[in-house]
């Protein structure tokens, strides 16, 4: 059985919840096979001190991210950690400029 997994996602930053430990707070949207989309919400818990001081810091309701997420499938509960985050830089503003 699978212990310990490491995963990376994009998603769209909601909020850090207050709490022992805190949570960062985040969703995406998934497109299903059918076409269907399905809104996943998800809660990670931030044990890191200086992640969590980074994450107040740096991230707003709204902010694309990509997060790393650690799974321990053997404990129970199965419990996840944010392990870290990036901010998905915004695209640029493309203006064409007409000549003539």
């Amino acid at each position: 059985m699978l212990e310990t997994k490491i995963t990376t996602a994009r998603a769209t930053f909601a909020r850090v919840e207050a709490g022992e430990p805190p949570t960062a707070a985040f969703h995406k949207i998934l497109t299903r096979p059918d076409g269907k989309q399905k809104y996943i919400a998800m809660s990670v818990p931030i044990r890191d001190e200086r992640l969590m001081a980074r994450a107040v810091r740096e991230l707003r309701s709204g902010d694309e991210i990509e997060v790393t997420i650690e799974t321990r499938w053997a404990e129970e509960g199965i419990p996840k950690t944010l392990l870290d985050f990036a901010k998905v830089p915004a695209p640029q503003d493309k203006t064409l400029l007409a000549v003539g």
